[in-house]
């Protein structure tokens, strides 16, 4: 990777940065692309410093993922495909519950829709591979797209 001039890979985890920003955001439309615009800056300083950049986050409309395409470089998106019902059985945080009883506003997949891309650069079905096989899968998308 360093022949690329990369001389790390840094993971960006959404809700990490979101707590790491300088004021607290909602989930509101308008919160949400604010978010958006700040990971954005994030990731352009990490990948100026030299760094590949994976972040890690729910970008639900494909406006956002276009503009972050032109604006981030190497950009390369990640659709990770698993029906709503098996993401709310491995929910820890118990957010579907909450959202499928009414009680949470603007949850992707369930309140609020996600719009799917027409051409992600990979797709990874979680729900047929494990963890391991889903990491092999980006880690191999990754490095080629350096190469």
């Amino acid at each position: 990777m360093t022949k690329q001039g990369y001389t790390n890979i840094i993971f960006l985890d959404g809700e990490e940065l979101r707590k790491r920003l300088d004021r607290k955001y909602g989930y509101t439309p308008s919160e949400r692309f604010a978010v958006f615009e700040n990971i954005i800056r994030v990731v352009n300083e990490c990948h100026d410093e030299g760094n590949a950049v994976i972040v890690s986050t729910i970008s639900h409309k494909k406006v956002m993922r276009e503009i972050a395409r032109e604006k981030c470089k190497n950009f390369i998106e990640v659709f990770l495909d698993c029906p709503a019902e098996i993401c709310a059985k491995r929910d820890y945080k118990d957010n579907y519950r909450k959202a499928y009883a009414g009680n949470l506003d603007n949850f992707i997949g369930v309140t609020e829709p996600y719009e799917k891309s027409d051409n992600p650069d990979l797709i990874i079905n979680t729900a047929l591979l494990n963890a391991e096989e889903c990491e092999k899968k980006l880690y191999k998308k990754v490095i080629d797209s350096l190469e």
